[in-house]
């Protein structure tokens, strides 16, 4: 596991950093072996459950915020290459075993996809 993950997971996972996680630990997907989730809150050892939101790269028109791949250049570990759908209906409770199993992508840099998950049930 690399040291930024071991750290992220003693101290706590900030609010807005992507997670590539399993389907089986997550409860996503339909034969997907894994998706990108956003945590949309800091995740701390102390807290029972991360809470995040999915990311496909199926189109979900008006189920899902449409999300550019980013930048290669963004960070090496970022593993969101293609552009993708963030599905805030999709959202759920994460157990921390699967951060454990999973692994970190990036920070997300964008604050138009803040605001627009924030505000995706008014839209």
């Amino acid at each position: 596991m690399p040291l930024i993950e071991i750290s992220f997971l003693e101290l706590g996972v900030p609010a807005w950093s992507w997670w590539i996680l399993r389907d089986i630990d997550t409860g996503f997907g339909d034969g997907v072996k894994e998706h990108p989730w956003i945590l949309d809150a800091e995740y701390s050892p102390r807290t029972e459950f991360a809470h995040g939101i999915p990311r496909s790269t199926k189109r979900y028109s008006d189920n899902g915020i449409e999300h550019n791949s980013h930048n290669v250049s963004h960070e090496s570990s970022c593993y969101l290459d293609q552009k993708g759908w963030v599905l805030p209906r999709c959202a759920r409770p994460l157990r921390p075993e699967s951060l454990d199993d999973g692994r970190f992508s990036c920070k997300e840099l964008s604050d138009t996809l803040l605001k627009s998950i924030q505000n995706f049930d008014n839209l």
